[in-house]
């Protein structure tokens, strides 16, 4: 009567053995997926943010381009402007020499 006893023993520490190989082994599974799920969700979200920088990327270059034609253009604006006041100061001083006229070539104030 031993021998069904410790047959019956043996065969219920195998099984729970093996049911407790299968759990853990279904417990791995589920973490396996699970870190697949936020693996692929992490790469998805990255992709989205390497997408939106580029984008950002573009539209930074286009303005600072915009931005440098803008000031190239005032730069070359007030530079025109300058050398008609010039141009024009230089007549006046001229036509004013010629009537007797002695312009200044320093401001005696600021001395």
């Amino acid at each position: 009567m031993q021998n069904p006893n410790a047959l019956l023993t043996l065969f219920s520490i195998a099984l729970m053995f093996g049911g407790l190989v299968w759990r853990l082994a279904s417990i791995k599974a589920s973490l396996e997926q699970s870190i697949d799920n936020s693996s692929d969700a992490l790469i998805s979200k990255i992709t989205i943010l390497e997408i939106k920088l580029s984008i950002y990327e573009t539209e930074y270059e286009a303005k600072k381009e915009f931005l440098d034609y803008r000031l190239h253009g005032h730069d070359e604006l007030i530079q025109h402007k300058f050398d008609r006041c010039w141009a024009e100061i230089k007549e006046i001083q001229n036509f004013l020499s010629k009537n007797g006229f002695i312009p200044r070539d320093r401001n005696k104030s600021i001395e």
